[in-house]
């Protein structure tokens, strides 16, 4: 998306109006991370990630400082919200592929041995009993 699209939608909030309401913030609790936001409250931190997107191209190798700063004194944001964000850092890599282990262990590997194992066990039992029982009509 180019800067004048990006501006033009930056131009469609209402921030004065945004922020006579809005409530933001993030929570981390022991098991999870969480946003409480109302619309409003949401719609602002968008916007300030919008803006954020726009200003990121100004940032260039030769910048001194690589960061955007981002409005964290607002009253819109909760003040109890242990976590808060400070400033966007610009990043020109690319991001890494999380590739999960996909090694079984040794108890993964019985498992499927183990599975056969019973399986010619019961077969063998059934043409055993199966065996046995004609033999009782013969």
């Amino acid at each position: 998306m180019d800067d004048q699209k990006i501006q033009e939608l930056i131009n469609q909030f209402d921030t004065e109006k945004l922020k006579e309401n809005a409530y933001f913030g993030i929570f981390d609790e022991a098991e999870y991370s969480y946003i409480k936001a109302n619309k409003e409250g949401l719609l602002l931190y968008a916007m300030n990630l919008i803006v954020a997107s726009k200003n990121i191209d100004s940032i260039t190798n030769d910048s001194k400082d690589k960061t955007i700063p981002f409005e964290r004194f607002a009253d819109w944001i909760d003040e109890d919200s242990p976590i808060v964000i400070d400033y966007i850092e610009k990043f020109d890599g690319k991001r890494k592929k999380v590739i999960e282990d996909t090694k079984p262990n040794f108890f993964e590997k019985l498992i499927p041995i183990g599975c056969f194992l019973l399986f010619i066990i019961f077969g063998v039992a059934f043409f055993v009993g199966l065996g046995e029982i004609i033999s009782w009509f013969s």
